[in-house]
Parts: C-alpha cells; structure tokens; sequence
C-alpha cells in the first residue's frame, strides 16, 4: 500500500494487521415512509384544508413530526379528515400550546395494538385548516422532527415533501367594469327610462 499527499509526496503508512467482517442482513431494504404536501395557490381571506399524504406507509406502530408554517402569513383554524386508526385531535399539540409556537403544529400517533397499520399511497392522515392572511410572495409548509415507527419497535426511513403555498389577493368581486343588462324581452319608447 502507498499513501501520498495531495501534492503526490508519498508518506510513511504503517499498517496493523486485521479482519474486517461484512454480514447481509436477512431484513429486505425497507422504502423509506413518505410524508408529502403537494404545491397549491391560494386567496388571502380563505381558509384552505392542506391534505397531509403518505406512502410507504407499512407496517408502522408510531409517527411524529412537526409541521411548520409562517404565522405571518398562515392561522391555523383546525384539523379534519382522519384517516389513520385512533388518530383525533389528542394527539395533536396545537399552535401556541404550552412551549410550542405559533407556526408549529405537532402530531405524535401511536398504533395502540402494536400490529402495525399499512396505508395505501397517497391517503390523506389528516387535513390542517389555515386562514389565509398575507398576499405578498409565497409560504411553505415543511416537517421537522420526523419520526417514524415499524411494528418491530424500530425507526424506520423517512423523507418529507413541504409544499409551497403561491399567495394570492383577494378575487375582485366587483366585475370588471363592463355594463350589462340581461334580459328575456324588452320593449320601449324613445325617450323613457330604462
């Protein structure tokens, strides 16, 4: 064996005699679980439901993370649409509760007969309500402290998708100007107001 520096000079290399040992797993590589918000436009004024997806979700006993958001733009309203076993609003620890700030919602499930739920790619967890409140740019909904947990009581792979929100102003109700009359049948006389 020969060890140079970088600039080609060799250098003294002293070895130790050992062993190393490889050793194959017999556990299949698991796909890592996916937590995913898809992109969206949305109104100042209206309260959007951001869907929260998985897939690769299998055999899994425990997840947690948080979702993080810009309160300056985003107010949480409330949580909907549950569709992990157990899963409610008990398990959620909400924006500005306790230490947690705004611009945090936290979830921690646990699967209470450790047998492991499996869901189909793309099902919605859970939707998270928001008051839209800023026009200007965009926000992005992300996770952070993600964990994930197999039915063997072991963490398990995981990568996250955040989506990015594009603000919008409110829709103009008022029309464009234009001056219309809609009407069946009209009939009138030079002169008179119509």
């Amino acid at each position: 064996v020969e060890v140079t520096k970088d600039v080609g000079e060799s250098v003294r290399f002293r070895s130790t005699e050992g062993q190393v040992t490889f050793q194959m797993s017999d556990d299949p590589v698991q796909d890592p679980t996916r937590v995913l918000i898809n992109n969206s436009s949305v109104r100042v004024g209206d309260v959007v439901c951001v869907p929260i997806r998985v897939e690769d979700f299998t055999d899994l006993i425990g997840m947690g993370f948080i979702l993080n958001y810009d309160p300056t733009k985003l107010v949480f309203q409330s949580l909907g649409q549950f569709n992990l076993p157990n899963l409610n609003e008990d398990f959620f620890k909400l924006p500005g509760a306790g230490t947690l700030p705004l611009g945090q919602l936290e979830m921690i499930w646990f699967d209470f007969t450790e047998q492991g739920v499996s869901l189909s790619d793309q099902t919605v967890i859970f939707e998270a309500c928001f008051l839209v409140v800023d026009d200007n740019g965009t926000t992005d909904l992300s996770f952070s402290d993600v964990v994930v947990i197999g039915s063997d009581s072991d963490p398990r792979p995981f990568q996250t998708r955040a989506g990015t929100f594009q603000l919008l102003p409110e829709e103009d109700q008022s029309g464009d100007g234009d001056f219309a009359i809609n009407t069946n049948s009209l009939t009138t006389q030079v002169g008179e107001d119509i």
